[in-house]
């Protein structure tokens, strides 16, 4: 109780910096503990924002049965969606391609739209037996239009990485400063009240609390990796250990 006692007076004399040293340190473990996770999360939101679907257009005459046509097409593997398009839109493209708006009146128009990873071939093989279904003379196809993905120039796992290491210096930047206190609060302790090895055991007490408030989080968040859980509190409590013991205050 003697050194958590005294990791608090320290708290209450620098409470700013303590805060942040505790904020660097819990972010720094959650972000490589959980870094698998955050790799995914990342790219997985990076891919819905890039890519786009695959999809064709085509008019069918109204001679022609489009229930009987769009239920076919529905059977297809690789066929997401399949959507009438309304009078109205379809007039307005019309209009922007210069067609005779009377044709609306002659076609209903339908767009089949892909699952995303569908591939070429596979989306031909769809068009070609569209074409073989229906005549040549009953239907009018677009052109495939294709998703086009664009790739980070960075992979999310080294933005991630690259991330946690900015927080580890700023940590032990922070926490060096931290230290000055620390030392001089625990010189005064071995000189004045006959303890040995002050400075570890009240960074020990920090360790144990940064320990308390990610293991919460390890609890709550199924995604957390022992494995880098263990490797990042060990980096973490080596090099914390390391500036308690080096350079100690002096008068």
């Amino acid at each position: 109780m003697f050194y958590v006692e005294s990791f608090f007076n320290i708290f209450k004399k620098q409470p700013i910096k303590t805060f942040f040293v505790v904020f660097f340190s819990s972010i720094f473990v959650f972000s490589i503990s959980n870094k698998t996770y955050l790799t995914k999360i990342s790219n997985s939101m990076f891919s819905a924002s890039t890519k786009s679907d695959n999809y064709f257009n085509f008019l069918l005459d109204k001679g022609a049965s489009h229930q009987h046509v769009i239920r076919k097409l529905r059977n297809l593997p690789g066929v997401k969606k399949i959507i009438l398009t309304s009078s109205k839109e379809l007039d307005q493209k019309l209009t922007e391609l210069k067609f005779e708006s009377d044709i609306i009146n002659n076609y209903t128009a339908i767009k089949v739209i892909f699952n995303q990873n569908l591939k070429s071939t596979s989306v031909n093989l769809v068009v070609n037996y569209l074409k073989q279904m229906v005549r040549s003379d009953k239907i009018i196809i677009g052109r495939i239009h294709r998703s086009k993905i664009s790739k980070p120039e960075l992979s999310m796992e080294f933005i991630i990485n690259s991330f946690s290491a900015i927080i580890f210096l700023l940590f032990m930047i922070i926490f060096y400063i931290w230290t000055v206190e620390m030392k001089r609060y625990s010189f005064l302790i071995e000189q004045y009240q006959n303890k040995k090895y002050a400075s570890i055991k009240i960074s020990s007490i920090f360790l144990l609390l940064i320990l308390l408030l990610n293991s919460l989080v390890f609890v709550n968040i199924k995604y957390t990796s022992p494995k880098w859980f263990i490797v990042s509190f060990v980096i973490l409590s080596s090099s914390t250990l390391l500036l308690s013991v080096k350079n100690k205050w002096q008068f």
